[in-house]
């Protein structure tokens, strides 16, 4: 419903009869009429004033000086269609051709950039610093490394200040006839004692056969391994391979806690270049697969408490 009022300056009250489908109802502090129809459930009061110029023979000016929603005691609600009740009209604002391509074009380039450096941001070399600043005194080495990864982990067993050496691992998945280990926690350890890790104790601590959450089992492993043998520890650096580094340094921090500070040292992958991993299939298959497990753990994988026991966690590629 429109709710009009017409005002004139210097002119004496309005009076008219009212109109078929409504009233008029005349304003108290100015001459003015107002047209209101009864009919409709929105009032919406339009205000016009007419003021006469009489230094100029013009015509009169008209300026609307108010518009207000009225609501009246007996409006009535509106009535909307099933799905229209279920919706809203906004305004929103949308890029033009050129601000689309602008914005694809930024997308794309940074996702280029984030995917070249991808295979260096999941292979860390980020060693704990300790509470003294002088470093972990443990190192735990992943069992299932080649002869490669395990001579870089003797190399940073010797530069190192630590008094002992843990090697993880499960059993061996693999053919093992012929072979005198039947975990690669076990083939790790006399691996690194035959090739210069033997001024250290370099002990293996072997986990169970586990379908999955093998790396947080063999955590599990380790740091109960280490708190049945009385050691106090508030740091420990992992030494792993390659991409699987970042996940394997989180799946640990689970294991250990927060008051534990983890470590981490990454081996350098034998068959493709961190820098151009997508050239080769072994690197795009295990840095894209890396980079999906390592989303997948850090949102999806909820371990247990510290210290409530090593089970299998829900499944999870960790």
């Amino acid at each position: 419903m429109l709710d009009i009022s017409f005002s004139v300056a210097g002119r004496s009250t309005l009076a008219r009869d009212p109109i078929p489908d409504g009233e008029i109802v005349p304003t108290r502090h100015q001459e003015s009429t107002t047209v209101r129809r009864s009919t409709s459930t929105d009032v919406v009061r339009i205000t016009v004033t007419i003021r006469e110029n009489e230094s100029a023979q013009r015509a009169s000016i008209a300026l609307v000086t108010k518009s207000t929603r009225v609501h009246g005691a007996d409006r009535r609600p509106k009535e909307f269609p099933p799905v229209a009740a279920m919706f809203r009209r906004r305004q929103i604002w949308v890029p033009t051709w050129w601000g689309a391509l602008v914005i694809v074009v930024a997308v794309a380039a940074s996702s280029l950039v984030a995917l070249r450096h991808l295979a260096g941001y999941l292979a860390l070399d980020a060693p704990a610093a300790g509470h003294d600043g002088q470093g972990a005194r443990t190192l735990i080495v992943e069992g299932w490394l080649d002869e490669d990864s395990l001579d870089a982990a003797t190399a940073v067993i010797g530069r190192g200040r630590y008094q002992r050496v843990v090697v993880s691992g499960g059993p061996i998945d693999s053919w093992r006839e012929g072979q005198p280990w039947s975990t690669y926690a076990e083939r790790a350890t006399d691996y690194l004692r035959r090739h210069g890790a033997t001024a250290i104790p370099v002990v293996a601590a072997p986990a169970p056969e586990t379908a999955q959450d093998r790396t947080f089992v063999s955590a599990v492993v380790v740091r109960d391994w280490l708190r049945g043998q009385g050691v106090n520890i508030d740091a420990v650096d992992l030494f792993s391979g390659g991409v699987h580094a970042r996940r394997s340094r989180l799946v640990y921090r689970m294991a250990f806690g927060p008051e534990v500070e983890v470590g981490v040292f990454a081996a350098q992958p034998r068959r493709y270049a961190l820098e151009h991993w997508w050239t080769t299939s072994e690197g795009a298959k295990g840095v894209l697969y890396e980079a999906i497990a390592l989303a997948w753990t850090t949102c999806c994988f909820t371990p247990p408490a510290p210290g409530h026991g090593s089970g299998p966690a829900p499944r999870s590629p960790a």
